[in-house]
């Protein structure tokens, strides 16, 4: 496999999964027609700063599907690769960011069979990670990525109203809501030290064991 800085003229290789994520020991070249009851791996990556930000970017406008479309990165994992690895992988070729594998959580899997008629069969996985870094479009080894930039929640939600975000990730309302009850309860209890008050014993509700997948079976961050 090698990647061409804008797909397509390089074979590319997948490992094809059944609906629980099991490997089924088959491969599929991209462009073929996936087999009935296979999926294939995909994977976004969302980056947040301490400013409760995240980090978007621009399809590039030769990018297959959604040109021009804001999102964030990810892609298709290669035969071979895991989902983390896969998503660290993307993030440097698309936005030349260098992430530590040790710091990613599992936030997010769906199944998706299909999105607006058009067929999907692939296992999408969403990881999280907090970065306060840089990005630098000049390190990147893709050019997938026409610009990026850090963005707010209402700045994400404009684009998803103004039809410039990939509508398929949406998830993100969801997350960012409870991204921001764990941030108010992560403050609450550091008020509370600096205030010399005994340490609450009790369990405060924590985002990272909540998160579901849609088949409702735990994702652990």
């Amino acid at each position: 496999y090698a990647k061409n800085s804008k797909m397509g003229d390089f074979m590319e290789i997948w490992d094809l999964y059944d609906k629980d994520k099991n490997l089924t020991g088959q491969t599929h070249i991209r462009g073929n027609v996936i087999p009935e009851g296979c999926y294939h791996l995909v994977v976004h990556v969302v980056i947040r700063n301490s400013k409760g930000e995240y980090l978007i970017a621009q399809r590039d406008a030769e990018r297959q599907s959604y040109p021009l479309l804001f999102e964030f990165v990810g892609g298709s994992i290669l035969a071979g690769e895991t989902s983390l690895e896969g998503g660290v992988r993307e993030v440097y070729e698309e936005l030349g960011v260098k992430l530590n594998p040790e710091k990613g959580k599992l936030i997010h899997s769906e199944v998706r069979e299909a999105f607006n008629g058009k067929q999907f069969s692939d296992i999408m996985d969403v990881w999280y990670f907090e970065y306060n870094g840089d990005f630098d479009l000049e390190k990147a080894t893709t050019k997938e990525v026409l610009t990026a930039e850090w963005a707010t929640i209402a700045k994400i939600k404009q684009r998803f109203e103004d039809g410039s975000f990939v509508p398929t990730l949406d998830f993100i309302f969801d997350v960012d809501k409870k991204l921001r009850e764990k941030d108010k309860k992560n403050k609450l209890n550091k008020n509370k030290k600096k205030a010399g008050q005994s340490k609450d014993k009790s369990k405060y509700f924590d985002y990272y064991d909540d998160v579901k997948h849609d088949s409702h079976r735990d994702i652990a961050w």
